[in-house]
């Protein structure tokens, strides 16, 4: 995404990084950039994760809000970043947020999106289930956090399978999506307007 802002007109260096969490992808973005201008509008429905973000990420080019990212108006952008973020939207408001993302990026903008990936295919599946449970094992969770984990996420994290994801980012407007990464069933994707 650096590389693309950096090509970027003066006027569109403007990013979103919508769900900004803690700040680690501003803060990724930022290391990318280098001394490149840009401004970056970092955003986040929670009081407290803007608060901690602030902390760890000080850097002019970044301006922290606090705002459901279902009603914030977006100004016109270069580049979009959206990671982990539409899994805990209902379907019918990611595609009205993908919609109102298209219209505010500039037409050689970019929207970065990185989801959990759900299979059609029940032995995929289940071959993806059984090997992020081995990976959270091998990363010190114990089995009573994951089932924790896993009760508090029912019913919160709807997942898509990619092609649900392909479809909605083709009737939002989007010509072309580009998969770039994925690790187990973690994906990411580049969506160009």
């Amino acid at each position: 995404a650096a590389r693309h802002i950096d090509g970027l007109t003066d006027d569109s260096r403007t990013v979103y990084d919508l769900g900004c969490s803690l700040g680690a992808t501003t803060l990724a973005l930022l290391r990318q950039l280098g001394d490149a201008p840009a401004s970056i509008i970092a955003v986040d429905g929670s009081i407290a994760m803007i608060e901690r973000a602030r902390t760890r990420v000080i850097d002019e080019r970044v301006s922290f809000v606090h705002s459901d990212i279902r009603d914030l108006a977006l100004e016109p952008a270069g580049a979009v970043l959206l990671n982990f973020v539409l899994q805990f939207i209902t379907p019918d408001e990611r595609a009205t947020l993908l919609k109102r993302i298209h219209t505010a990026l500039a037409p050689d903008g970019l929207l970065v999106v990185s989801e959990k990936l759900r299979f059609e295919d029940p032995g995929e599946q289940a071959f993806y289930n059984s090997a992020h449970l081995d990976f959270k094992r091998a990363n010190g969770y114990s089995d009573l956090e994951i089932s924790q984990k896993r009760t508090a996420l029912e019913n919160v994290m709807i997942i898509d399978s990619e092609e649900q994801h392909r479809e909605r980012f083709a009737q939002a407007g989007f010509r072309r999506t580009r998969k770039w990464f994925q690790c187990l069933n973690w994906v990411s994707f580049l969506v160009y307007p």
